[in-house]
């Protein structure tokens, strides 16, 4: 179970980097997302609208922008919890300004989905 959560979590940021938007289909219908209280963009993202406003939100600035897992892994004895770091880069679109931005994010995974 724990490589088909890794592979769940990897699949997520692939569809995000070749469409643009998450696959719904790998997202529970009440996920939550919720950024950390420093980050630029706020709040509780709740179900498969809160991730359209999410990825609106936090990504739309940005021209080419590409998120890399750079490692991820199965939360050892949790059975449903995966902890991954990520890159994301890309230029801001009204300045130019070319961004590499690194964080951890932490997923749980129940029957499947996010």
């Amino acid at each position: 179970m724990s490589q088909e959560n890794v592979e769940i979590v990897r699949s997520w940021w692939e569809g995000f980097n070749e469409d643009g938007m998450p696959p719904l289909a790998l997202c529970d219908e009440e996920i939550e997302i919720c950024n950390p209280p420093d980050f630029p963009v706020r709040g509780l993202f709740q179900g498969h609208d809160g991730v359209h406003r999410w990825r609106d939100q936090v990504f739309d600035i940005f021209n080419d922008v590409r998120v890399e897992p750079e490692d991820i892994v199965d939360v050892p004895g949790e059975g449903e919890t995966v902890l991954m770091l990520l890159r994301a880069t890309g230029t801001a679109s009204y300045t130019g300004i070319k961004v590499d931005y690194e964080w951890a994010a932490i997923w749980t995974i129940r029957d499947g989905k996010l």
